[in-house]
């Protein structure tokens, strides 16, 4: 949900680390305040609503408000500018949209509002509207027409409405079977029991989910504790009671496992993200198969998590059924499908086997070749991925030359992201490097660094990484004065950068900071060896 920081705090001013113009956290996720880089003073607890109705948004429908795979730019003016559709408008069945219509629809878009004025004030107050939810009481959210009051005044009061339109009912009926006893009597009672059913079955869904939300939520409500609570907390809480409970609605257990695994995965806390999303994919297999949507919607993320908290070996088994389920599914081509290759090429990379990485990678390639221009962003990160598998394969001069070519075309062509311009012209740099052009390399990696103090630069893991590469070639140059002066700025934004982690609660990420920032402390600058590539997400 973006980056959260304390608000309670009494050393305030030390911790706000968030500061203006800087665009840090998971994009889809972001309120409109943060996805314009408002400053600290700016952000408060309805930053964190929206971040909720984002978690309540996707659980209700499965989806996010906005494309997460769309260009950041692009994710960005449309959170702050676009309204997305409501929950009930994406699901799939008319059962499911009218559960959701009205006020879980009211409450969520609540959340989503663009004026943090017209969100809830604080979680609290999403809370006690769950709550209301819950009762069938008018919930805040909801319109104050005549018709919405009746209708929560007759679902408060059953038994003496039940009454009342039991007796209208029967006489009702008494008039119809005088005429139409004869008329399809048996068909018309089975189809009847099958609606009561569904609709029975769709009720004790909803209020089995509004009466999880408002109990999570009950339990670590601010202030309870002493303390602003933070996302973290409410998604590890929900963790926690998803185990014990819906016992009687598996389904909807897994579904909110999945969600909230994928959540987690955004987050890059790789365990938590296992721990709910291996149990929904096991349901998923064996209640609707291997190809069903929701599998696949488990497994992507499950695979992901594997593999970014090192156990890359169960991470690839994962993506190989995955593959073969989409191929079946979707066919060879589909975006879907180059997804899994791309992250399973990336995954045998880890692990050295550079050869089957460098047979998806040049699929892939091929691919984005035949369906985009030459300097589109997914034709030029292919590129740059067939070129490190030529590398790590001992093809130093086939990697040079197409490192080289991707280089000049970043050159020439219009709104390339920063991460793909530092990481190509960092990535030249190291083939100059290992061909002995130490003196084209420094040029060229100075350049690519160059504004990276700014905005979200500054901790980018793509300055981090080429920051470090520059540290090892003036080292390998002789220039030491340099090298200690990069060393000790790289401490100090790894530091920085540990620092957000730590506050936040974001437990995993936290540690490989931590790790990374050790080992540059131990390594000092020596010319002993290269440091390496600043491999995988964090």
């Amino acid at each position: 949900f973006g980056i959260a920081r304390a608000v309670e705090d009494p050393d305030l001013d030390r911790t706000q680390l968030t500061r203006a113009e800087e665009v840090l956290g998971t994009p889809a996720s972001m309120s409109p305040e943060q996805a314009v880089g408002a400053g600290a003073t700016e952000l408060d607890a309805r930053t964190d609503v929206y971040g909720l109705g984002v978690l309540l948004y996707e659980l209700l429908s499965g989806k996010l408000p906005f494309d997460p795979k769309a260009p950041v730019d692009d994710l960005r003016r449309r959170i702050r500018e676009d309204d997305p559709p409501k929950p009930s408008q994406l699901v799939s069945s008319r059962e499911q949209a009218h559960r959701l219509k009205g006020d879980l629809d009211w409450i969520t878009m609540r959340c989503l509002e663009k004026d943090p004025e017209r969100r809830y004030r604080s979680v609290n107050a999403l809370l006690r509207d769950l709550e209301r939810y819950a009762n069938d009481e008018p919930v805040e959210a909801g319109p104050p027409e005549l018709g919405y009051r009746v209708k929560k005044f007759v679902r408060r009061n059953r038994i003496l409405v039940g009454l009342s339109s039991t007796l209208l009912a029967a006489i009702v009926t008494a008039a119809i079977v005088a005429s139409w006893q004869a008329i399809r009597a048996t068909h018309a009672e089975q189809y009847a029991s099958r609606l009561r059913a569904k609709s029975e079955q769709a009720r004790s869904e909803s209020e089995a989910v509004s009466s999880f939300l408002a109990e999570t939520f009950s339990k670590i409500g601010p202030g309870r504790n002493g303390r602003t609570i933070t996302l973290t907390d409410a998604l590890d809480a929900a963790t926690e009671r998803l185990a014990s409970n819906f016992d009687s609605h598996p389904r909807i257990r897994a579904k909110m496992q999945s969600a909230l695994g994928s959540v987690y995965e955004s987050l890059m806390m790789h365990r938590a993200a296992i721990t709910n999303l291996k149990p929904a994919y096991e349901y998923f297999v064996s209640s609707v198969g291997g190809d069903h949507k929701d599998t696949l919607d488990a497994m992507f993320p499950l695979a992901q998590s594997y593999l970014h908290s090192g156990q890359i070996e169960t991470g690839i088994e994962v993506y190989q059924v995955l593959l073969g389920a989409h191929t079946r599914v979707h066919g060879s081509e589909h975006a879907k499908t180059i997804d899994v290759e791309k992250a399973l090429a990336e995954a045998f990379h880890r692990i050295g086997r550079d050869d089957e990485a460098l047979q998806l990678r040049e699929r892939t390639l091929r691919h984005y070749r035949s369906t985009s221009p030459p300097d589109h962003p997914n034709v030029l990160e292919a590129g740059l991925n067939v070129a490190t598998s030529l590398h790590e394969l001992g093809q130093f001069p086939e990697a040079l030359e197409s490192r080289g070519k991707i280089v000049d075309t970043i050159t020439l062509a219009e709104r390339i992201p920063y991460s793909l311009t530092v990481a190509a012209k960092s990535d030249l740099a190291m083939s100059y490097f290992k061909a002995g052009r130490i003196e084209q390399s420094i040029p060229l990696i100075e350049e690519a660094l160059k504004g990276n103090s700014i905005n979200h630069r500054r901790l980018h893991p793509g300055t981090l990484a080429a920051m470090e590469k520059l540290m090892e070639i003036y080292v390998a140059a002789g220039r030491s004065d340099e090298a200690q002066a990069m060393r000790r700025e790289l401490l100090n934004r790894l530091h920085a950068l540990r620092e957000q982690y730590r506050q936040n609660g974001f437990r995993d990420v936290y540690m490989a900071t931590q790790a990374r920032f050790r080992s540059v402390v131990g390594r000092g600058v020596r010319a002993d060896g290269m440091l390496g590539y600043w491999h995988g997400r964090w």
